[in-house]
Formats: structure tokens, C-alpha cells, sequence
């Protein structure tokens, strides 16, 4: 009886892990965040991770986190995985979006090219991300 309400109870947190988008990753509890807003968004240099200490190779999928994800810093360089549609794209987060929604992403130049294409009337589109490290 015992093993039976340990094991419903293991169910039971599996299922409300799942059903809250979280995501293990590595050591880390990670959390999916879906259909947020992502706009085009090149981050003046103030916002930039420092670039000395990390050259960037170009184009990179480069993403800005808003404020609320880029934490001070803290979160510069880390690696996401931007979902849009049914394509996903491994991407690295180099600055901050002042302009985003709290769970949205800004994408830079080389990013948004390879998405959007040539489309000058397109400033957000809809996608999932992640921290993937």
C-alpha cells in the first residue's frame, strides 16, 4: 500500500512538473516560456555583453533578453533555443532588450534575416524559447 501512494504521489508531481513548462536541463530546472513575442532588436553597445572577454563569431543567432531575463548580466552568453513554427534555432543571448515583453527576446540582424527574410513590414513575430545550459 505504501509503494502504491509513493508511486501516485511520483506520478502526481510528474504531472504537475509537466503541465508547469519546466523543463529539466543539466543540473537546472528550466523553464519553457510559449508564443511569446519576438521582435527585431540590435541592443546599443551599453547593453551588450562585454566583448572582450568573449568574441562573437558573426552572424550568430544572437538574441537580447528583456530586462527581466538578462538579470544585470548574469544570464549574458547563455545558450537559448528560439522554436518558431515547427524550426528551431540554437542561439546565444548577447544583450539586453529594454523594449521587450518580460518573457519576449529581441533578435539581431543575422537572426531575423534568416527568419523573417526581406520582409521590411514585419517587427514581432510569435515563438517559444529556453536557456538550453
Amino acid at each position: 500500500m505504501r509503494s502504491t501512494s509513493a508511486l501516485v504521489a511520483l506520478l502526481s508531481s510528474a504531472a504537475l512538473f509537466s503541465a508547469s513548462g519546466a523543463t529539466p536541463v543539466g543540473s537546472q530546472l528550466t523553464k519553457r516560456y510559449h508564443d511569446v513575442r519576438l521582435q527585431h532588436d540590435n541592443p546599443p553597445e551599453d547593453l551588450l555583453c562585454p566583448p572582450l572577454k568573449f568574441p562573437v563569431p558573426i552572424p550568430v543567432n544572437g538574441v537580447s533578453l528583456s530586462t527581466a531575463h538578462w538579470k544585470d548580466g548574469n544570464n549574458c552568453r547563455r545558450t537559448v533555443n528560439v522554436t518558431i513554427g515547427s524550426t528551431t534555432y540554437p542561439a546565444l543571448a548577447l544583450g539586453e532588450c529594454a523594449t521587450c515583453d518580460t518573457n519576449g527576446l529581441g533578435i539581431n540582424d543575422p537572426f531575423w534575416n534568416k527568419v523573417v527574410g526581406d520582409e521590411t513590414d514585419i517587427f514581432s513575430i510569435t515563438g517559444d524559447w529556453i536557456f538550453t545550459d
